[in-house]
C-alpha cells in the first residue's frame, strides 16, 4: 500500500539535507570529483534535480505523463557535461526549483493516482505512481550519501596530505 506520508517526509528530509550540502559548499570543492567516475558535488545535484522532476512526470504524478521517453546514459552524459563548469549559484537556484515542483508534485498524489499504472523503460519493477515516486526518494538519497562520502573522503585526504 502507498504511504504518501512517508513519500512526502522522505522527499522533505532529502530536500534540507541538500539544502544544507548546497550551504556548505563553495564552488572550488563543487566542481571537484566527489565519485570515481569524475561526477562533481554540483552536477550529481543538478543531476537529481533533473531526474526528479523528469521521474514525477514520467510517473504522471501530480498531472497527465508529460515528458518523452529518452537515451538515459545520453541524457545523463549531457547534462553532466553541462553543469561541471556552471556557476553554483545556477546550480542551487536549479536545486531549488525543481525540488519545489516535486514538493507540489508530492502533495497532490492521492492513494488512488498512486495505484495508478506508470512505467519508467529502464526500472521494469516500477509498475505504478508510487513505485516511481518512491523511486525518486531513494534516489535522491542514494546520491546524497554518495556526495556526503565523497566530500568526506576529499577532506580525509587533504588532512594526510598535510
Amino acid at each position: 500500500m502507498f504511504d504518501s506520508e512517508r513519500i512526502r517526509s522522505g522527499w522533505q528530509r532529502e530536500v534540507e539535507a541538500y539544502n544544507a550540502l548546497l550551504s556548505g559548499l563553495d564552488q572550488t570543492t563543487a566542481q571537484q570529483a566527489v565519485r570515481p567516475d569524475g561526477w562533481s558535488s554540483q552536477a550529481i545535484i543538478a543531476h537529481v534535480a533533473a531526474a526528479s522532476r523528469a521521474l514525477i512526470r514520467l510517473a504522471g504524478a501530480g498531472a497527465a505523463p508529460t515528458m518523452t521517453v529518452v537515451e538515459r546514459d545520453a541524457w545523463n552524459d549531457r547534462r553532466r557535461d553541462d553543469d561541471e563548469t556552471r556557476p553554483l549559484a545556477e546550480i542551487a537556484a536549479y536545486w531549488q526549483r525543481a525540488s519545489n515542483e516535486v514538493t507540489v508534485a508530492l502533495a497532490s498524489v492521492s492513494a488512488d493516482a498512486a495505484a495508478q499504472p506508470a512505467a519508467i523503460p529502464w526500472l521494469p519493477e516500477v509498475k505504478t505512481q508510487g513505485d516511481a515516486l518512491r523511486v525518486v526518494v531513494l534516489h535522491a538519497r542514494m546520491h546524497r550519501q554518495e556526495i556526503e562520502q565523497g566530500l568526506k573522503s576529499m577532506g580525509d585526504a587533504a588532512g594526510h596530505d598535510a
